[in-house]
């Protein structure tokens, strides 16, 4: 694992806006019509302040209505001014509310909408990533960004709308009506604005730098976690229980710090902005309360009534919680910044496969695989894993792959698959490089089983018909029948997609255990495929390979968890299956690879045998060795082989 993070991938300026960008664009009607709701919701509030200031002038001195507008709708009576201004409070405060309604269900929509889009749209790009992007960054780390990173983007969205826009038109409409009402007790407010300014810019450069380390610190977290969970069997076998404990404190601890350094940040910002705001209202209420009694003091001129002050006042009042709000709003970006770097990490990293518009997709596959002198090291290692390598195997063929472990055969079909691409050379498929073909095409005539097959959590039917189109997989899946598969070109008579999957089950040698299963195909196997066996799961994953009918096959390991009366039954099978499609199997046990057309011997990354089983075995090298010792001949071994296994060991 690379010590480089997500967020060291996210090379874009504006990380939130270029996640929100794609994510918000089709929902932008619901941010509009909340945008006007909220404009509404504030002015609205904003002109009821009015009222009160209107209403103590009226009750107390007398006064007129100085109300823009309504004031010569007004009656002349004191106690039926009075009530028309109750009427009014009460017509706009239920506008207010229904405006305030239409700003909740708008922006809400909007920002969950959004945030679905972006959750779908980042698991489709993780998915995408080849798998040298897998291991360099942990699975922890991956779920973060999925689940946390997301859910962080999401309540920060939520609330960071609500408050921009509310607060906005909160701020602009009170400002509007204090200048409304005093110009020059407006202008001594701005005097202020400056320093709050400065206090929120420096707090945001400092939020900046510590929220990362946040994000970072809870993938490490959650990858502790999850690695834990999904080695608890080993855990118990070893009684590690205490030292996992310490291992997830230590994790736990340095979340928590870093958590607590940026809670130390945005503590000391909330009581600086309400000091500030506060000496801003003490002025004003000095300033207001001596020209209300005494008439305009120093520069200002002209009449300020009580009410005009009381209603300046409550909004300078009211301003204390949006400015506030600014703290909170600050914040809550930075802490969306954070995730959403972490997010173009996985959408924009280099190591994501994408095909490009000159590649062409792989159709009427014969199955002729060639290398030509291909090289290979892992992303982040020095060391050559497939060192020069070149062959070529005709249509039809059967081909072991045999070597000690860690020769580098799994990672020579990897390559031929395109879960990696070679650093020099190629390999070709029907004389095209795989580089040049659309990815989905290649895949799609491959049968692959890993030597450590995945099961989904579902049914065995489910993971079977995995292998199909997704069209035929739901149909499969739910049992249906109708959409008709293909026949592979003998002539037989179509199959629906149900009927394909007990096929390839018979195929592997699976149908007779899963019958027996509690509910056969519609058994559930657990998380990982826990409730089956090793061979079990090895044989429902070969199924899962032939259900398509692939072009070509590969083997990792595919009958090193089953028993020998299963591995006859499957290698019997197999020559059937293998007969016309390309097949390449990967094997410890040479018997798997005996009857093999072409056998390829890898040592330490380089091809250094290549032949039938009896060719090779004559030719005394590195297979017969293998072999020897598999058949327990060890007396045959040469001295050299000996040495170096025992060096080895």
């Amino acid at each position: 694992m690379s010590d480089e993070t997500l967020a060291d991938e996210a090379d874009v300026e504006w990380p939130l806006l270029h996640v929100l960008r794609r994510g918000a664009r089709p929902h932008l009607a619901y941010f509009y019509a909340g945008l006007a709701a909220a404009i509404l919701s504030g002015v609205i509030g904003n002109v009821t302040t009015l009222f009160i200031g209107t209403a103590f002038d009226v009750v107390f001195d007398d006064g007129d209505i100085w109300l823009p507008v309504v004031a010569a709708w007004a009656p002349e009576s004191r106690l039926g001014r009075l009530w028309f201004i109750g009427g009014l409070w009460v017509a706009v405060s239920t506008l207010g509310l229904t405006a305030a309604f239409g700003k909740e269900w708008c922006l809400n929509r909007f920002g969950q909408r959004t945030l679905d889009d972006v959750r779908v749209q980042t698991f489709d790009a993780a998915q995408r990533q080849d798998l040298a992007f897998f291991d360099r960054y942990k699975t922890g780390n991956l779920m973060t960004v999925l689940n946390s990173d997301v859910n962080s983007l999401e309540s920060s969205l939520s609330g960071s709308i609500h408050w921009a826009v509310l607060g906005a038109a909160n701020i602009g409409s009170a400002l509007l009506f204090m200048t409304l009402l005093n110009w020059q007790l407006t202008l001594f407010v701005f005097v202020m604005v400056p320093v709050l300014l400065g206090v929120n810019y420096y707090f945001s450069r400092v939020l900046e730098r510590v929220y990362d380390p946040v994000r970072q610190a809870a993938g490490a977290l959650n990858g502790r976690i999850e690695t834990s969970l999904a080695g608890v069997d080993v855990i118990k076998a070893h009684g590690a229980e205490a030292f996992e404990r310490g291992r997830l404190r230590e994790a736990s601890s340095e979340f928590r710090d870093t958590q607590w350094t940026a809670n130390r940040v945005s503590l000391r910002q909330d009581p600086i902005v309400s000091g500030v705001t506060g000496v801003t209202m003490a002025g004003v209420l000095l300033v207001g309360g001596i020209w209300v009694v005494e008439g305009p003091p120093s520069v200002f001129a002209g009449a300020l009534t009580a009410g005009q002050l009381i209603s300046f006042v409550y909004y300078l009042r009211g301003l204390e919680g949006p400015i506030g709000n600014i703290s909170g709003l600050v914040n809550m970006y930075k802490r969306a910044k954070a995730s959403a770097k972490r997010i173009v990490g996985v959408r924009e990293s280099d190591r994501r496969r994408d095909d490009n518009e000159s590649t062409e997709r792989l159709d009427a596959v014969a199955g002729r695989v060639a290398y030509d002198d291909v090289t290979f090291s892992y992303p982040g290692s020095d060391e050559t894993v497939i060192d020069g390598v070149s062959f070529a195997v005709d249509a039809g063929e059967t081909v072991g792959v045999v070597g000690s472990t860690g020769a580098g055969k799994s990672t020579l079909l990897k390559l031929l698959c395109r879960f990696y691409d070679p650093d020099s050379g190629q390999v070709r498929v029907d004389g095209r490089d795989v580089r040049e073909v659309d990815v989905e095409s290649l895949r799609s005539a491959i049968g692959y089983v890993d030597q450590d097959p995945f099961l989904f959590d579902g049914t065995v039917r489910e993971n079977i018909a995995y292998g199909l189109g997704e069209a035929e997989h739901r149909e499969a899946s739910n049992g249906e029948r109708g959409a008709k598969r293909a026949a592979s070109g003998d002539g037989a008579a179509s199959e629906s997609p149900g009927d394909a999957v007990e096929a390839a089950a018979r195929e592997a040698g699976a149908h007779a255990f899963v019958a027996d299963l509690p509910d056969g195909y519609d058994t559930e196997v657990g998380q990982r495929g826990v409730k089956l066996s090793g061979g079990q799961r090895q044989r429902i994953a070969l199924a899962r390979a032939l259900v398509s009918d692939p072009e070509m096959l590969v083997l990792d390991e595919a009958t090193s968890h089953v028993d020998n009366e299963t591995e006859v039954l499957i290698q019997r099978n197999l020559r059937r299956l293998t007969e016309d499609r390309t097949t390449f199997v990967i094997a410890h046990r040479l018997s798997t690879v005996r009857g093999a057309d072409d056998i390829l011997v890898m040592d330490d990354g380089e091809l250094v045998e290549r032949g039938d089983h009896e060719t090779l075995v004559e030719r005394e090298g590195t297979y017969a060795n293998l072999w020897h010792v598999q058949v327990g001949k060890i007396e045959k071994l040469p001295d050299e082989f000996v040495e170096r296994v025992t060096a080895d060991d």
